[in-house]
């Protein structure tokens, strides 16, 4: 018989790089930054409602220093 497959599958899987939050860093500024890194790779850009939608519940204008964010490659989140 063939292997069963795993049953757990995360919900919506996408890949992602993950960011700590510096002090005085703004959602806005991480997502330039990212951005800058993706164009370089030859990838697209991500928004700042793709981010947004990658971490439910977060708030762009209260972000903790040492809260993770998600970043979601391009193309990840439609």
């Amino acid at each position: 018989n063939p292997p069963t497959p795993p049953t757990v599958t995360p919900v919506n899987p996408f890949k992602f790089n993950t960011h700590k939050v510096e002090t005085g860093e703004f959602l806005s500024m991480i997502i330039v930054a990212y951005n800058r890194a993706y164009k370089e790779e030859g990838l697209g850009t991500v928004t700042q409602s793709q981010v947004l939608k990658a971490n439910p519940g977060l708030n762009p204008n209260r972000l903790l220093v040492g809260q993770k964010i998600k970043i979601p490659l391009p193309g990840e989140i439609k």
